[in-house]
């Protein structure tokens, strides 16, 4: 996770996070959990960010339930 600019959480390393910049300019965090072969991204374009992990991470196709949650401009998450 390191490679793409993620950094682990020191109070757990199952949680990495990541500088970003909103759509509108504002700084924020990006974040991935991770247990096992399964992920749960978090992020304001989450879709790009798992493109980007699979890019170098092969998780089980079978097994595998990533989840993403993005936020909107007008700050409402939606969970896919």
């Amino acid at each position: 996770m390191e490679l793409i600019g993620y950094q682990p959480c020191l109070a757990d390393p199952d949680m990495w996070m990541r500088d970003a910049v909103k759509s509108n300019g504002t700084k924020c965090y990006e974040y991935v959990l991770l247990y096992v072969g399964d992920y749960l991204v978090i992020g304001e374009n989450a879709k790009s960010q798992i493109k980007e992990i699979d890019k170098y991470f092969t998780m089980n196709q079978f097994n595998r339930s990533a989840k993403y949650i993005s936020w909107s401009k007008n700050r409402e998450l939606r969970a896919t």
